[in-house]
């Protein structure tokens, strides 16, 4: 990935949002594409959340979707968000490219959950139970 991709996570949430806008408005990829006058993979990029947005564009798909106001300034403030460094960057190499996506993952977490099929809780570890 490039240093100026950005933070992974307002792209994903950005891109899926866009693409929900577009299916909600009965418009396939190369309607939009071609209504915006862009090339069907810069619009499928940023449904995918693949790099950083413009605010420009934003406004544009959110105007082609006939999103509300409120709804095309929110997205349009999240685009702006997508340029942002996230905290990895700062060590330049040391965090492998492959691995980024994750990170940018965990640093947006509000919680984390484990499951262990092979754990046996300590209440069900009794002799009785077994």
């Amino acid at each position: 990935m490039a240093d100026d991709m950005g933070s992974t996570v307002p792209r994903r949430q950005l891109g899926r949002a866009l693409r929900d806008l577009r299916t909600e408005a009965g418009i396939t990829l190369d309607a939009a594409a071609e209504a915006l006058e862009c090339s069907r993979q810069k619009v499928w990029r940023i449904e995918s959340g693949l790099g950083s947005m413009r605010g420009v564009d934003v406004r544009a798909m959110c105007e082609l979707y006939g999103a509300t106001g409120e709804l095309a300034r929110a997205l349009t403030s999240l685009a702006g968000e997508t340029r942002a460094k996230g905290w990895w960057h700062a060590y330049g190499d040391a965090v492998p490219e492959w691995f980024e996506l994750y990170v940018g993952l965990e640093s947006a977490a509000s919680r984390l959950r484990f499951y262990k099929n092979s754990l046996v809780p300590g209440i069900l570890q009794s002799r009785d139970y077994a």
